[in-house]
């Protein structure tokens, strides 16, 4: 599988290979590499990564994204510059800087700057009270990804 985020102007950013490792009514798990996953709510304007920390801690990075293409062998998304990111325990936002500059830069429509500020403070929300998908440890969510062999988790 590979999930492929650029910015609003098509300009690439980032591209990853990972494995599909499941679905449930909520969205669909990714492992990137043995260390961290990819979740990709349905329903919702946001994405996250897991990343395996020291002493089984949550490292994660949430970004607010739009859905571009979600077909085959490919997932594309815009990415909106806004995140929420957790590191060594510490929360913080991200990208407020870039999400100013780009709002002018490529000239983001009023609807997707709305869609981008609700995304983070609905995934800053969730993580902060430990819902879905932050309701469990990094090392915890990759240990069970590395684990399943079927295409079926909850």
């Amino acid at each position: 599988m590979i999930v492929r985020f650029e910015e609003f102007d098509n300009t690439p950013l980032e591209t990853l290979t990972c494995e599909a490792r499941g679905a449930d009514s909520r969205g669909a798990w990714f492992t990137i590499d043995p260390d961290s996953a990819l979740f990709v709510p349905w329903n919702a304007d946001w994405c996250v990564r897991f990343y395996a920390g020291d002493a089984g801690g949550l490292e994660v990075f949430a970004q607010a994204v739009k859905p571009v293409r979600i077909s085959g062998e490919l997932i594309e998304f815009i990415a909106l510059d806004l995140g929420v990111e957790v590191e060594d325990g510490a929360v913080r936002l991200t990208g407020e800087d870039e999400f100013e500059w780009n709002q002018v830069a490529q000239d983001y429509p009023a609807e997707l700057v709305t869609r981008a500020q609700r995304a983070v403070n609905e995934a800053f929300e969730r993580l902060m009270l430990a819902e879905y998908p932050f309701d469990r440890s990094a090392a915890e969510i990759i240990g069970t990804l590395r684990n399943v062999q079927d295409t079926s988790t909850e």
